[in-house]
């Protein structure tokens, strides 16, 4: 008995558009439509929009190999390049009642698209969405996955690692009513990281409702290296601070947390030149940090397998170091987020 013969039969089948951005993604795109290609929800209800940001390498060629054998793979030109104009294009040419932003970098399971209709039928939420699992390829990518997918190292980011049905603050590779979208506008193009952030803000303050449930899967590849983890870290808190600045709001105690620390580490070093007690100081918020990354690392190579464990030690504080600078980097460019919120 396959799965399909197992699923419940849902009250209705809407039509449904995956919007894919993509740049140069030659490596990932193929297994990404593979996914795509063996989904249990009907074929001819769903479509996948590709918006390729002016790719150098196969990705355009891989892509049209697909297109070729199934109608329901387009393939459009993103002259701007960036995710959010990829995905305000998809919007554009895209038909379906519900709308499923996506990722090149990213595969699902056979009963993606037919969970998040469900979920999306049986709730009153405007989004819907799951836990999104790291995938490490290597020894290092898979010690950075433990990492993300730790409290410890996120924060209460429910989407990486929550095990229970939530309303959440956001979600990553949402479905929305297309209905919903029409309302909320289109993604900034302002914004080159926190895209999803920025419009699931801006729909909860519409008054639409964002639910997870961990029934709905995907699987990333994350970062292969820790200095390529440390910039994609830097510049989402960078970012995260242009869009305080339209939603003062949507900050949240996590995004300070690391921030906070890098700062009262820059701190009391600084002033232990002029003031010796604050060597104490500084001494003592690493000695905490320390046990604490201690004993969480401990506690996830007890179960992933303890090779991991001096990656974890390096890995936590690039996470927090990074972001911590990104955010106060961010600051210091765009300013302290205490203006009154813009309108939609």
């Amino acid at each position: 008995m396959n799965e399909r013969s197992v699923l419940p039969k849902l009250k209705s089948y809407p039509f449904v558009s995956v919007l894919i951005a993509m740049k140069n993604e030659e490596r990932y795109i193929g297994p990404c439509l593979d996914s795509f290609k063996d989904q249990l929800y009907p074929q001819d209800k769903f479509e996948i929009v590709i918006c390729d940001g002016k790719s150098t390498d196969k990705s355009r060629e891989i892509v049209e190999k697909y297109r070729a054998k199934h109608d329901n793979i387009l393939l459009f030109a993103n002259e701007k390049e960036i995710s959010s104009a990829g995905w305000n294009l998809g919007l554009k040419k895209a038909k379906g009642e519900i709308i499923i932003i996506m990722g090149a970098h990213t595969t699902v399971p056979p009963n993606f698209i037919y969970q998040n209709v469900r979920y999306l039928l049986n709730t009153d939420a405007s989004c819907v969405g799951g836990k999104v699992n790291n995938v490490g390829e290597d020894y290092v990518s898979k010690a950075i996955s433990l990492c993300l997918g730790s409290p410890f190292g996120v924060g209460n980011a429910h989407y990486r690692y929550l095990e229970k049905e939530a309303y959440v603050e956001t979600i990553n590779y949402g479905a929305y009513w297309r209905k919903d979208v029409g309302r909320v506008g289109f993604f900034d193009e302002n914004l080159l990281r926190n895209v999803d952030w920025d419009y699931n803000y801006r729909l909860r303050k519409w008054g639409g409702k964002l639910f997870y449930t961990p029934r709905i899967q995907s699987f990333y590849f994350n970062r292969g290296t820790i200095g390529k983890l440390f910039q994609q870290w830097l510049h989402n808190a960078y970012w995260k601070i242009k869009v305080f600045n339209k939603y003062p709001k949507s900050l949240l105690p996590r995004h300070l947390v690391p921030s906070a620390f890098v700062l009262s580490l820059m701190v009391s070093f600084l002033l232990a030149f002029f003031f010796g007690t604050f060597f104490y100081v500084f001494l003592t918020i690493i000695l905490v940090y320390s046990i604490g990354e201690i004993a969480v690392s401990l506690g996830i190579t007890r179960r992933a397998g303890y090779k991991y464990f001096p990656l974890l030690l390096l890995i936590f504080p690039v996470l927090h170091f990074a972001y911590g600078l990104g955010f106060l980097g961010g600051l210091f460019r765009f300013g302290i987020p205490l203006k009154r919120e813009v309108s939609q």
